[in-house]
């Protein structure tokens, strides 16, 4: 069997953005509970916080999973039956 170029994998622009995102979400949205949360109550602002940052965790492994296998570009071509 010969080597098959017509699949390529690895949309990276995707993937990092996607990465930043969720870091900006399990860093951001603590941060802003924290400073401006003060008359929720304390175990409202501890799942909250825990809360968000999973999903930021969440988000920057999903996105980087199908940054990564996810085809960017499929190439069709006509084989002959030999």
């Amino acid at each position: 069997m010969g080597k098959n170029n017509n699949v390529s994998f690895g949309n990276k622009s995707a993937s990092v953005s996607g990465v930043l995102g969720g870091v900006a979400v399990a860093l951001g949205v603590p941060w802003i509970i924290l400073n401006y949360g003060q008359v929720l109550a304390q175990n409202v602002q501890t799942w909250l916080v825990i809360g968000s940052v999973v999903l930021g965790g969440f988000i920057v492994l999903v996105s980087a999973f199908f940054g990564l296998v996810l085809p960017t570009q499929v190439n069709e071509e006509d084989h002959e039956k030999e």
